[in-house]
């Protein structure tokens, strides 16, 4: 486990850990320490140096990030820098009276530059899994190990990195006195780039929340443009959405009201259901209204991904399963977050096939190698006719499962429109169409559904256009 400071391995929850929460809370992965035996997390090597860094009187004079490339870097502080600075603090009491001891003043400060560089330490180096909440979801790639990751270069300006770790240090230790008024201390003493952040404190950005989740989103959008005015300027268009993000992560009221969440999916926030308590992510009949509503949009592409957080028992409920594909319309996206063990069971398949409502693409996914398997097909296609469009070729030109077809496209004809961009079937449907006979009024039928199906193909009419007028004359 990497080094630290004794004064930062008292206690198990210590002040690190807590602050590493926040963002551990709002989708970062940072590794969980091997023992746990001194801190929660895995930190970057902290290493004490006596080496004076050349610059201002900054939180940087005090200490620094040494940033490694790929690597993982480590934090650096400037022990000697610390105490010298404390003494200053120590000495500014009224009257040289002072009811706390230089160390406590060490301790103060050393603990407000190791936050300040374990910012630059996540910004670099910490994986973000940001919620982008137009998108409905996705993962940034702003952040994490290696050349996908987030990296110190020109593009990034001083006041960008800078402003951001001061913004975030002063969140986490504001409520602290002792912390709050060593910061103050400091920051009014440095440069530019360390008290820029006010700007955004005093815009909005006032607790560590909203601050971690307002970044999230804000990376999301601007993975390569990493500028302070820019940040400041998205901060000026945040809407309802990123607050809403804000109060269902930390409201139970709100993660616990079904009319709430459900208010959130009617105007399309899906990612608002990530928030809601484990009782509703456990309750049917909730689950079902969503659904219910998401169905209600132009959604044919829509992978229904917030369904990947129900409770795992609801992942292999068949009852369940089954319900919510007719809850969504029919949307077979629904299964892909479902336990895919109940797949190797042919009549849940089969079941699974009988709700669906989409042209293909189920058994395609779900039962790849039951395609050609005819017995299964005819029962697949008998209860859901649009399963022909998967079959292999083979059973494509089976006349018995044809019939099938046939006869659903009697009762709707507008599936037509969907079998004729498949070339086998239809060239097979055109033909069986007219040539299974059985009374007048039946070849009336078909001779309606024929003349339906040359508007829609002349080129497979005309080409069997000499047979099909001896077979209607």
């Amino acid at each position: 486990m990497a080094s630290a400071p004794l004064f930062f391995q008292f206690k198990r929850n210590n002040q690190i850990d807590s602050f590493l929460d926040f963002f551990k809370k709002n989708g970062w992965y940072i590794r969980r320490s091997i023992s746990g035996t001194l801190t929660k997390y895995q930190w970057p090597d902290i290493v004490l140096s006596k080496m004076m860094i050349v610059g201002g009187f900054g939180i940087d004079r005090f200490g620094f990030y040494n940033f490694e490339g790929e690597s993982e870097g480590q934090v650096i502080l400037d022990y000697e820098a610390i105490m010298e600075a404390a003494q200053k603090y120590y000495d500014t009491c009224p009257s040289g009276y002072n009811e706390r001891t230089l160390n406590d003043y060490f301790e103060d400060l050393s603990t407000v530059v190791i936050i300040h560089e374990f910012v630059h330490w996540l910004m670099h180096y910490a994986i973000c899994t940001a919620i982008d909440p137009i998108e409905n979801e996705k993962y940034s790639l702003a952040y994490g190990e290696g050349p996908n990751g987030y990296m110190y270069n020109e593009i990034d300006e001083i006041f960008f990195h800078e402003g951001l770790a001061q913004l975030f240090t002063f969140l986490f230790i504001k409520e602290n006195e002792n912390l709050a008024n060593i910061f103050k201390w400091v920051n009014n003493q440095s440069p530019a780039q360390y008290t820029i952040f006010e700007k955004l404190y005093l815009n909005g950005l006032d607790n560590i929340e909203l601050a971690v989740i307002y970044f999230n989103f804000y990376k999301t959008h601007n993975e390569f443009d990493q500028s302070f005015e820019n940040l400041f300027v998205y901060l000026n268009r945040l809407d309802d959405e990123v607050l809403l993000h804000f109060l269902l992560a930390n409201s139970t009221d709100l993660s616990n009201s079904k009319e709430f969440i459900q208010a959130c999916f009617q105007k399309r926030l899906f990612y608002s259901f990530i928030y809601a308590s484990e009782n509703l992510k456990n309750d049917k009949d909730f689950i079902y209204s969503l659904l219910e509503i998401d169905s209600d949009y132009d959604n044919d592409n829509d992978e229904i991904n917030w369904l990947k957080y129900i409770s795992e028992p609801l992942k292999s409920d068949i009852d369940f399963i089954l319900a919510a594909i007719v809850a969504s319309n029919g949307n077979v996206s629904v299964m892909q977050w479902m336990n895919q063990d109940l797949l190797a069971d042919d009549e849940f398949i089969l079941n699974c096939v009988e709700r669906t409502t989409f042209a293909s693409g189920f058994l395609l996914f779900y039962a790849p190698n039951n395609l050609c398997n005819a017995n299964f097909m005819l029962e697949a296609i008998a209860r859901n006719p649009l399963e022909l469009l998967d079959a292999c070729d083979e059973l494509k030109r089976n006349p018995e499962i044809l019939n099938i077809v046939s006869e659903a496209i009697r009762v709707d004809q507008s599936w037509i429109n969907i079998f004729v961009n498949d070339e086998i079937i239809k060239t097979e449907l055109g033909l069986t169409a007219v040539e299974i006979t059985e009374t007048d009024e039946e070849l009336k039928e078909k001779i309606d559904y024929f003349e339906k199906f040359k508007l829609i193909n002349q080129i497979l009419y005309h080409r069997h256009k000499d047979y099909i007028d001896r077979l209607l004359n």
